[in-house]
């Protein structure tokens, strides 16, 4: 029901992320841990190289709710006009600094609020360079667990697949209820790396 009401909205990237993720999820479980890292790393590379590559693009954004015209806006205007933002704002290579775009905005530049409606240009703007950071150590959370411990990394791998696909299309730590579930996902990841070095440093009994 939830994804038929969807459909009838302009959000089509939640869609296609939740598609991505059901279709691992319906897979034998031994091959959703290796899907999923899989899937993770592949949107991580792609909420970064989608707003780069595909800059200067001239797409038509007329179209109603069944179409990508809002996916063509964001090519042809919001990108954009954040680069823009970032570019005259910028203090290299720290980005613009906290609250430096999206809703933050509103309190200081209302009329240069753009809500970047991607997330590495949101953690770009944010965080500078060190988003690049944080982007690689997200998706490399759930790498080298042990056979023991990948059946608890499969929600949260689902959880970070699903924001990331996502993020290619919005900048989801905007939505508090999405920043809740990537930190719940990250943290419960980083837990069972946790774990796992603290039983290589102690003893069986």
């Amino acid at each position: 029901c939830t994804v038929a009401a969807v459909a009838l909205t302009t959000q089509k990237g939640a869609l296609f992320a939740v598609a991505a993720v059901s279709g691992i999820l319906c897979m034998p479980r031994f091959t959703q841990y290796y899907l999923l890292r899989i899937a993770v790393t592949v949107f991580a590379i792609l909420v970064v190289t989608v707003p780069l590559g595909t800059e200067g693009l001239l797409l038509s954004d007329n179209g109603g709710v069944f179409s990508f015209a809002s996916f063509a806006m964001r090519i042809s205007q919001t990108w954009p006009d954040a680069w823009q933002w970032i570019g005259n704002n910028e203090l290299f290579p720290f980005g613009v600094g906290l609250g430096g775009i999206g809703g933050a905005q509103r309190f200081y530049a209302q009329n240069f609020f753009n809500p970047s409606d991607n997330l590495f240009i949101y953690l770009y703007a944010n965080f500078g360079l060190f988003s690049l950071l944080y982007l690689t150590w997200i998706s490399r959370l759930g790498a080298h667990l042990p056979e023991d411990m990948r059946d608890q990394s499969i929600t949260p791998l689902a959880l970070l697949a699903f924001n990331l696909g996502y993020g290619v299309a919005l900048s989801m730590l905007e939505d508090q209820v999405s920043a809740l579930f990537i930190g719940a996902g990250a943290g419960m990841l980083w837990q069972l790396h946790q774990r796992l070095r603290a039983g290589l440093w102690s003893d069986s009994y």
